[in-house]
């Protein structure tokens, strides 16, 4: 297998595929693939204003470095490169500023003694700026960017309790300030609103299948500083958040043996939620039409993209790449409304075991892929 290692690996354009939605979805849709070097696929990914797509690398068994702290991308021109941001042990997140700025997140120092940090790219992936957020143990595990600061959510733990808490980190003065939580509440994502305006998710309870003893609940914090909360249904877990240009306000939740759902809140205050049967909530992304894109099941498997409209219109789903084998996650949009993900093949052993964990290691090996839905 090639070395993936700093390396500029050839691209490989898939193809063009030209598919049509169902009339509720209101557009066509063009899928591509790109591929990434052996033994690396894409983690989470953010898309710059020149559409050069950022991504954190997934490595397998068979990659021969040593260096994590290593961010990847699929430049305009189709060039794919990786580069080491200097100053981070683990690069963990990314994100794109509303100007299209690209920032990664993550931590210096060793697993037991972390110094968690931000840091700010150059259009050429060079490290500008970097941030300190904290000391200790734990992980940053959602970040979102508005104009003026960083937004995270942080989970750490000591020896006397576990917390998770918002920060924001103002950009301008480095600036950091917290949002605690209450006692048995967690916040599982973020996002930052066109106005600036930063949501996030938070469950209190009921993490052992009770979803009904919950308070399950989408959370907006004001100029002021101020938690306004807004319950939604108690569902045994919400993981995922996005906001629409619109304002509209969509976040993902699955459950114990039954239906996923998507829900959403509109700028004047209505809310719903919407059973999908055969989506994956785990990763959403609102496209240029408003509508709201996920992960679906076609063929039997997770191989497929679709929308919901605000009124709960599901779309017909379509291939993730022109192959229609491969399994998209880490759905982002681009800032010309195009949505970007990474893609990996599906493992079809559903037996578990030690041939599962062989199938696993086989596909981190091979090479992973970048997918674009959009023109």
């Amino acid at each position: 297998m090639r070395s993936a290692i700093f390396q500029a690996a050839a691209l490989t354009l898939s193809g063009l595929v030209l598919l049509a939605l169902s009339p509720a979805s209101a557009a066509a849709a063009e899928s591509t693939s790109y591929e990434l070097p052996d033994a690396t696929h894409a983690g989470p990914l953010a898309i710059a204003r020149d559409g050069t797509a950022w991504f954190v690398p997934s490595r397998g068994s068979d990659w021969d470095g040593r260096d994590y702290a290593i961010v990847g991308n699929v430049a305009a021109d189709g060039t794919v490169s990786e580069r080491r941001v200097a100053g981070f042990s683990i690069v963990s997140g990314i994100a794109a500023s509303p100007g299209g700025a690209i920032w990664v997140s993550g931590f210096r120092g060793s697993y037991e003694h972390k110094l968690f940090q931000i840091g700010r790219l150059s259009s050429a992936g060079e490290l500008l700026r970097r941030y300190p957020v904290g000391r200790g143990q734990g992980s940053i595990r959602s970040m979102s960017v508005s104009a003026g600061a960083v937004w995270l959510i942080r989970q750490g733990f000591s020896p006397r309790r576990f917390f998770t808490r918002i920060e924001r980190i103002a950009i301008a003065s480095g600036k950091l300030r917290h949002f605690s939580l209450p006692p048995d509440c967690h916040a599982s994502a973020l996002a930052v609103a066109p106005d600036g305006t930063p949501w996030f998710l938070q469950k209190c309870g009921g993490f052992r299948g009770e979803g009904t003893a919950s308070r399950t609940s989408i959370i907006r914090i004001e100029a002021g500083g101020k938690l306004v909360r807004r319950r939604i249904a108690p569902q045994d877990y919400p993981v995922a958040l996005a906001v629409g240009q619109d304002g509209t306000v969509w976040f993902g939740s699955w459950r114990y043996y039954q239906p996923s759902r998507i829900g959403r809140l509109t700028p004047t205050g209505k809310l719903a939620e919407f059973p999908i049967p055969k989506g994956s909530p785990y990763s959403i992304a609102v496209g240029s039409e408003g509508r709201l894109w996920f992960a679906s099941s076609l063929r039997g498997y997770f191989r497929g993209v679709t929308s919901i409209g605000t009124g709960g219109q599901l779309g017909d789903p379509v291939c993730a790449d022109p192959t229609c084998t491969l399994e998209p996650n880490d759905l982002t949009r681009g800032p010309d409304g195009t949505i970007w993900y990474g893609l990996r093949a599906p493992n079809y052993n559903t037996g578990g075991g030690s041939s599962g964990i062989f199938i696993e290691e086989q596909i981190g090996n091979e090479a992973g892929f970048l997918g674009r839905l959009g023109r």
